[in-house]
């Protein structure tokens, strides 16, 4: 853990690293400023619970704000950092006020209900989204190009785009496979798992999207990206002989991760490639 040096006015209060900031900022965006409430959140293991924070941290904390009677956020917190938890909660009074606006209509509550669903697997919400078909697509891609939605300090704890991209190959709209592609930069599992899953599901526009992505030069890391989405169309021929071409080229040869994909998209040509 990397520790910060802190303006306290209390000299033996425990210098706070960067976890504890984290804490402090993940507890004032979603919990209210509560500790308790937090805990009881974690206790019950809720789909914002992020594996980094310890519980007996999270406590230890709350045992120090008691003793300190000043609230942690107040000795702690940088001011860049307190700019971005009010951000996060501009960003929830934001997406709730679409409740209380009649004139909103459908597709913003739909919106809404997506990123501050409890259900880690947002089944209901997807489904429901998917069903508004194309008219769903273009507040659904504004998701996956919003760099807050994959922050988990902002409502959807980081985990919208991927109920995103989820939608969005149910939809079927070609358009969105530009930017879920764009979105696999984003290195995230279960992002990428359910981008590859919409790519797929867009079918032969997505695959020639692809390959024309990989066929990019000069090397970049979409390039790789491209291989990775292109092993999830399962064994194709096309695909294959596109993949051994480019491993002659010495430069692609050289790019380890780039060459080991391709080899594994060869799978089309039936262990001709080599």
């Amino acid at each position: 853990m990397i520790s910060l040096g802190l303006n306290m006015t209390n000299d033996s209060f425990p210098i706070a690293d960067m976890y504890d900031h984290e804490i402090l900022m993940h507890r004032n965006a979603h919990f209210g400023g509560s500790f308790q409430v937090m805990l009881d959140y974690y206790a019950n293991e809720g789909k914002g619970v992020l594996p980094d924070f310890e519980t007996k941290r999270i406590l230890e904390l709350k045992e120090l704000q008691e003793k300190s009677d000043q609230n942690l956020s107040d000795l702690i917190l940088l001011p860049e950092e307190k700019a971005e938890i009010q951000k996060a909660k501009d960003k929830y009074l934001t997406l709730r006020s679409v409740y209380e606006t009649p004139s909103s209509g459908e597709i913003p509550k739909l919106i809404a209900d997506l990123i501050l669903t409890e259900n880690a697997e947002a089944e209901t919400e997807v489904a429901n989204l998917a069903a508004q078909g194309k008219k769903a697509v273009k507040p659904l891609i504004e998701i996956m190009q919003s760099d807050d939605f994959y922050n988990p300090l902002f409502p959807g704890y980081g985990q919208s785009p991927a109920y995103a991209a989820k939608c969005l190959g149910l939809i079927g709209d070609p358009i969105a496979i530009q930017p879920l592609f764009h979105a696999l930069s984003h290195k995230d599992f279960f992002l990428e798992e359910a981008i590859l899953e919409a790519l797929v599901l867009l079918g032969d526009e997505a695959r020639e999207f692809l390959l024309n992505a990989l066929n990019k030069f000069p090397l970049t890391k979409e390039n790789e990206q491209a291989a990775i989405a292109l092993i999830s169309f399962g064994d194709d021929e096309t695909t294959a002989k596109n993949c051994l071409h480019l491993l002659q080229r010495d430069d692609v040869r050289a790019n380890r991760s780039l060459s080991t994909y391709l080899e594994i998209a060869c799978h089309g040509l039936k262990g001709n490639c080599s």
